[in-house]
């Protein structure tokens, strides 16, 4: 390639032609003028074979465009060549398949790019159509050099033609001299055009044979999409619902249609929801699989109602409102879009949307290939329409089923945590104020009055409340990480430990416990049994009537599938509204002034209980005395 001409180069009069620099060195006479013609033809027809052995040499056009170009660097000394189609002034878009330049002025359009046709590429182009061969622009030329170009593409002057392939439109090639105002000689233009006509063949069999390339690889689709569509009617014949058919059909368009983005869009009877049923190559979008999101009403909505797919080149550059996930698919970098409607019985039951990072990737084909598949779907939906919709009650009552069972597992986890905290975090003060209080009561409490005393018994006998409510509220907690350990166990010898270990409560209330001696055996874990039974005769020795002496009877019923244990008594009974709410923690029905507790004995006895997988309730008559069941599992025989 060569560097930008001397100064001797630039003026019009004096810029020579290819051949003029040996033509220079001869005299004037007869013999220099016959040499100086005889090296111009050698000239020309060098060059001539120059392109021609480029263009014999490759079969790709690509190829044969770039080198073509790069010779016409090198024999004309310009600084810029380039290749347009079309070479049409009523075309609307227009592109550069190939361009090379010099470094010192590089191109400044894309390659390959389609690119909207102004008025002044129409003009130019028009001018080349009407022209028999090439044009020049700029001094020497009848055309001036357009500003827009000058001032863009900083061209001082250049030589342009069309070109005519037997194949398609015209195309139109042309050379930039950026560098000074170049005046093309004769022999130049002669080259020129000569080089365009042998373009225009090459074309012409190149742009054939890329016909012929492309047929078969249409036959290739064509085979592959009768393939595909196979494929997918026999996976709609075995799915079971409409996920499994969406999932398979997105699958499989895949091959037909290599865009990054596939999905099912389902819209509800009244045309208010839509949600995603299926997709494949799924970005991270602000949008759930499943999730219902409202329908935005757009003139793209109203055109699938009408059964008719919409392809946008940039789905970032269109305008009105856009439905959510059209915003999170832009937000995502993607551009190319298409929806195909799936219709049943004249209603919108669903869309198949794609989209794609590439602005335009959609194509004609494209479209065919989708609204097959569309028409497909939109058939297997509704034979499977009844199906799926069980399916999908099914699916939706355990999805409901297993959250409120984690949110019952994480509420409990969370109160044991909570409740764990708290007792250690309370019991820390409370050994203080018990130790300063044993303090007191050792050193000063003869020197306090009887107000000082009184209030001095206050503070030691909540504290020893309060140090009950955690000890039983960390029994409490520690329920839930106990491990069962089952073994047979006999009712009558668990039941009577309980009764030796409330001997002195017993004495005190003068009670009377009758504890039945023919019981059964029960499969169990020792000390579960052992709190329930212990919470319940407590309670029922001290919840009993003022002047009355508890009496409290154990018996037991036999069920074809369970034991019922009775434990009975004659105490204040319990109101038929509280029935329930006794086996909540915390809950009390008497303040402590009158009877005393922490509210959480019968909360494990329930707790217990269910962990045996057993029931507990309560039969109670006000002033009549309780009757707490038990029904444990019996072992089958």
């Amino acid at each position: 390639m060569n560097d930008t001409p001397d100064e001797s180069q630039k003026l019009s009069g004096d810029a020579p032609s290819i051949p003029g620099r040996l033509g220079d060195a001869l005299s004037g006479s007869g013999e220099g003028v016959q040499t100086e013609h005889h090296l111009a033809d050698l000239h020309f027809f060098e060059n001539l074979d120059r392109i021609n052995r480029v263009i014999q040499s490759p079969s790709d056009l690509d190829q044969m465009m770039r080198d073509i170009l790069d010779v016409l660097l090198s024999v004309f000394a310009c600084d810029r060549a380039w290749l347009v189609f079309p070479c049409d002034p009523d075309a609307p878009m227009w592109q550069v398949p190939m361009e090379r330049t010099r470094p010192e002025y590089p191109g400044v359009l894309p390659i390959g790019v389609e690119l909207p046709l102004d008025p002044v590429g129409a003009a130019v182009y028009r001018t080349l159509r009407e022209s028999p061969g090439p044009v020049q622009f700029g001094p020497g030329g009848v055309h001036p050099v357009p500003v827009e170009m000058a001032t863009v593409f900083q061209v001082q002057s250049f030589i342009a033609m069309a070109i005519y392939p037997k194949v398609g439109k015209p195309w139109s090639y042309g050379l930039h001299q950026c560098s000074y105002a170049r005046i093309w000689t004769p022999q130049e233009v002669r080259l020129f055009q000569e080089i365009g006509r042998r373009l225009s063949d090459a074309l012409s069999s190149l742009l054939s044979y890329r016909d012929v390339q492309e047929s078969e690889r249409r036959l290739r689709r064509y085979n592959l999409r009768l393939s595909v569509l196979h494929d997918i009617d026999r996976r709609i014949l075995v799915a079971s619902s409409q996920q499994e058919i969406a999932s398979a059909v997105l699958q499989h368009l895949l091959h037909l249609i290599p865009c990054e983005w596939l999905s099912i869009v389902l819209y509800n009877a009244d045309m208010t929801e839509e949600w995603i049923i299926a997709w494949e190559h799924a970005p991270q979008l602000d949008v759930a699989l499943g999730d219902p999101q409202p329908v935005v009403p757009n003139q793209g909505l109203e055109q699938l109602q009408a059964g008719v797919s919409i392809i946008a080149a940039d789905l970032a550059a269109q305008e009105g409102p856009r439905a959510r996930l059209a915003d999170a698919l832009v937000e995502a970098g993607m551009h190319g879009a298409m929806a195909n409607p799936m219709i049943v019985e004249e209603r919108l039951i669903g869309v198949l949307a794609l989209s794609a990072k590439q602005i335009g990737f959609f194509t004609e084909e494209h479209r065919e290939i989708a609204e097959e598949i569309a028409a497909q779907v939109a058939i297997a939906f509704r034979q499977a329409e009844l199906s799926e919709q069980i399916d999908r009650y099914n699916r939706d009552l355990e999805r409901r089923v297993k959250e409120r069972t984690a949110e019952l597992e994480r509420a409990n986890h969370e109160m044991a945590l909570f409740s764990y905290s708290v007792s250690h975090d309370l019991r820390a003060p409370l050994r203080a104020v018990q130790g300063f209080a044993e303090i007191i009561a050792r050193r000063h409490r003869d020197s306090l009055n009887d107000e000082g005393r009184r209030y001095f018994d206050y503070i030691v006998s909540a504290s020893a409340q309060m140090d009950q409510l955690i000890s039983d509220l960390l029994d409490y907690v520690r329920l839930g990480r106990h491990r069962i350990d089952w073994e047979r166990i006999a009712l009558p010898e668990v039941l009577s430990r309980v009764a030796d270990s409330l001997t002195t409560l017993i004495a005190q209330t003068e009670a009377h416990i009758h504890l039945a001696q023919a019981m059964p055996e029960i499969d169990a874990d020792r000390m579960l049994l052992m709190r329930i039974f212990t919470n319940l005769l407590e309670n029922a020795l001290v919840y009993h009537r003022p002047g009355v002496a508890p009496r409290v009877e154990v018996t037991s019923a036999l069920t074809p599938d369970s034991v019922i244990v009775r434990v009975q008594d004659n105490g204040i009974g319990i109101p038929v509204e509280f029935r329930e709410k006794i086996f909540d923690i915390f809950q009390r029905l008497h303040s402590p002034d009158q009877f005393p507790g922490t509210g959480i004995g019968l909360a494990v006895v329930r707790r217990s209980v269910e962990l045996l997988n057993g029931t507990v309730w309560v039969e109670s008559v006000e002033d009549g005395g309780s009757a707490f069941c038990i029904r444990f599992p019996r072992r089958a025989a």
